[in-house]
């Protein structure tokens, strides 16, 4: 409760807002924003992190990055002085000091603070917006895959008699017949695999190329082994590749992480007696692109190089572009069987291949 005198001078106050023709109520809510403008950067990020939940593998990086790069810099300044320079000079700097696009990232998780902010009414523009033309132009570099017939083989043994958590296990055993992109597996879930066509229907929002709608997984018998024996460990959670711990804060379910299947993969290479690295997840597609465009017209009959670009979910180059739009369904399952036979062929599990009619 106010003292009496206080009441006074709050009412005098407003008498004299009124006889100036300013309406109180919006002089509070100026006055309001004025002291959160004054809030640092820090405290918005916070903020903008909070209302995006923190179990998210991908948030905790791109919160790690402000630590990093952002917070020394500018993170204890007023939000709205903050100028494009000033976030270009620790973009740059980011820059000098890592490879890959650490940079991008980092201008990526300002820009969208920015976004926050500018949407609060914290500031006017986003001084993070336009400023691609600073980040040098990323580096094209070869993923490490093994392309020796024998050591497939081995690396692929090896995989199968892995002694670890199941999920983890698949994913190593599916990527390489599949040759998809990981973070169109890892995120699968169960309702998304129509068992009556064998197939597995990635949605856009784990796609990088998503201008045509969802991407169709034809599944190779193999595959549909591996799924079937999977599902009762992880059905119930949703994910195919579910991780064994939930989220922390909400107990939600969540899938495997890159580090687990990247970890499981090393001890592969490690029982077959392969270089440390030789080969990644990534590495698959290289292997599966090569192998098939030497070995798919001997193997398929009708053989088409185009159900391989679709398969890898690349985009149609040049004029092509703007008419290409097959899916192949038809004829990329016979594709995806034939190479599932092949590499099984590499392991000694097939002897004989034979065309795919």
């Amino acid at each position: 409760m106010i003292s009496l005198a206080k009441a006074r001078t709050i009412r005098n106050g407003l008498k004299l807002l009124l006889l100036e023709g300013k309406n109180p109520n919006q002089v509070k809510r100026d006055s309001k924003l004025a002291e959160l403008r004054q809030q640092s950067f820090k405290s918005i990020a916070e903020e903008y992190f909070e209302t995006r939940g923190k179990d998210s593998t991908e948030l905790q990086k791109s919160h790690n990055r402000l630590r990093t790069y952002v917070y020394p810099k500018i993170g204890s300044m007023p939000i709205d002085s903050i100028t494009s320079p000033m976030i270009a000079s620790l973009v740059r700097q980011a820059d000098e000091k890592n490879k890959g696009d650490t940079a991008k990232r980092v201008l990526a998780v300002v820009r969208n603070i920015f976004t926050y902010a500018r949407a609060g009414g914290l500031v006017s523009s986003n001084p993070a917006e336009g400023m691609q033309s600073i980040l040098k132009p990323p580096q094209k570099k070869s993923r490490p895959h093994e392309l020796d017939i024998t050591k497939i083989g081995k690396l692929l043994k090896a995989i199968d008699e892995l002694d670890v958590y199941p999920p983890a296990k698949a994913v190593n055993q599916l990527l390489p017949m599949l040759f998809c992109r990981k973070v169109e597996l890892l995120g699968a879930r169960w309702d998304e695999i129509d068992w009556d066509k064998k197939q597995l229907e990635v949605p856009v929002s784990r796609m990088k190329i998503s201008e045509n709608g969802a991407f169709i997984i034809p599944l190779p018998r193999q595959a549909n082994r591996i799924l079937t024996k999977l599902r009762p460990y992880t059905e119930v959670s949703g994910y195919i590749f579910a991780s064994e711990r939930r989220q922390s804060r909400t107990r939600a379910y969540t899938h495997i992480s890159d580090g687990q299947v990247n970890a499981k993969l090393d001890m592969a290479l490690k029982a077959a007696e392969l270089p440390p690295k030789s080969q990644v997840p990534h590495g698959w597609r290289h292997v599966a692109e090569t192998l098939l465009k030497e070995k798919g017209p001997e193997l398929i009959k009708g053989f088409n190089k185009d159900w391989i670009r679709v398969q890898m979910h690349h985009s149609p180059t040049g004029i092509e572009a703007s008419y290409d739009k097959a899916q192949y369904l038809k004829d990329r399952p016979r594709m995806m069987q034939a190479y599932a036979d092949l590499l099984d062929g590499y392991k000694g599990v097939e002897k004989l291949l034979k065309v795919v009619k």
